[in-house]
């Protein structure tokens, strides 16, 4: 965006004013502070020789610029648009809907935190909540309770039991019996603060010399 954008925005809403300038490519305006009578772009400058001074522009800049919402809708960070329909990728229920041009009645939030802020606790009851409850009961042909003994019966470790209920219980069970089991689960490696076997921990790399 036009550096005269940010300088409206910026002007507004704090006790300080830029000038535009350009004659430094790694700077993108002049901000200039009444208190303490220096310029940033001055200041970034000399930053490799001052750290004080680098890390003052620096938190200037994270407090004051970075929060600064200079366009589009805070929390919405990528929009696609196919024919009539547009999908976002984060929320902002409130902030959507203030846009004269959206249709309110054909707007849908998946966020359930975004609902419950915005309509009340009435509006974030989904049916499919109790429907995905109800799935996970019964996907293994037959009724499996989501509680500890439903947790025994899907075969979960010690470790998952824990984080659910009867936690005294359990470790004793399991000390008792001398559990010994690798630690393969999320839930697991959480507990014990270990790195889960996800994403690129799923992988590993041999490295011969």
């Amino acid at each position: 965006h036009d550096l005269e954008s940010w300088w409206y925005v910026i002007a507004e809403k704090h006790n300080f004013y830029t000038t535009l300038t350009s004659y430094n490519e790694g700077v993108v305006f002049r901000m200039i502070v009444d208190e303490f009578e220096h310029t940033i772009d001055i200041a970034v400058q000399h930053a490799t020789k001052s750290r004080d001074v680098e890390m003052y522009v620096y938190d200037l800049v994270k407090s004051i610029i970075f929060p600064i919402q200079i366009c589009g809708i805070k929390g919405i960070e990528h929009v696609l648009i196919n024919n009539n329909e547009v999908k976002t990728k984060g929320s902002n229920l409130m902030g959507t809907l203030r846009l004269d041009f959206i249709d309110t009645k054909l707007t849908i939030s998946d966020s359930a935190v975004d609902v419950l802020n915005y309509l009340g606790i009435e509006a974030i009851r989904n049916v499919l909540h109790i429907n995905l409850l109800v799935d996970f009961m019964t996907n293994k042909d037959k009724l499996v309770l989501v509680n500890i003994s439903g947790m025994v019966k899907r075969g979960h470790s010690y470790l998952t039991r824990i984080s659910n209920e009867r936690t005294t219980v359990e470790l004793a069970r399991a000390a008792c019996k001398g559990v010994a089991k690798p630690v393969q689960s999320i839930s697991d490696s959480i507990i014990i603060d270990s790195r889960s076997k996800v994403g690129t921990s799923i992988v590993d790399i041999l490295h011969h010399t």
